[in-house]
């Protein structure tokens, strides 16, 4: 069967539509689509398929923890774990951070494991070396992440660091409380 093909200002349309959003707008999902969601391999029928709304007034993070690095012994604690965290800044749009760690080798690379569901999904960051940071003994690394608008008020953000040298890895995770925000 032969095609056809029209453009849209021959039919008198418009050859742009430009539709702006803000923070506050909710996504519409078609009805249908939540349907095939809600059946699919994925099982998001249990899920809220509403979004909710970001608030009006400002958000932010609250640490449940004091900083590592302004605990007495900070240094000493790095040489024995190999690994930790030495600060943390929240705003209300990211989470950033400094890690310190055992100058073992010259390769290594240092992870955020986070999670916003209680470890039920997790993701991780690269972080990125801080030039200049090295002591001769450790190494200093930055992170920073994007915090979702849709983490819902009182929600938790979880975090350990990883720490991959030498065919290693070691993991600070607030000894085994993780870090939550």
């Amino acid at each position: 069967s032969q095609k056809k093909v029209r453009f849209a200002d021959s039919l008198g349309l418009e050859l742009i539509t430009v539709k702006h959003f803000d923070d506050t707008d909710e996504p519409e999902i078609p009805e249908r689509i939540l349907a095939k969601l809600s059946n699919g391999p994925l099982h998001l029928n249990h899920l809220d398929t509403k979004f909710p709304r970001a608030p009006a007034q400002s958000m932010f993070m609250e640490l449940q923890f004091a900083n590592p690095g302004t605990l007495p012994g900070f240094e000493q604690r790095v040489r024995e774990v190999k690994v930790l965290l030495e600060s943390v800044e929240t705003d209300e749009f990211s989470l950033s951070g400094i890690v310190r760690v055992l100058n073992l080798a010259f390769e290594k690379s240092v992870f955020l494991r986070y999670s916003l569901n209680n470890w039920i999904t997790f993701m991780d960051s690269l972080a990125s070396y801080v030039p200049c940071s090295s002591d001769g003994v450790t190494d200093k690394f930055r992170f920073k992440i994007v915090t979702p608008t849709y983490l819902d008020s009182g929600g938790t953000l979880q975090f350990a660091i990883k720490y991959c040298v030498g065919g290693e890895e070691y993991w600070d995770n607030n000894d085994g409380n993780n870090y939550k925000i």
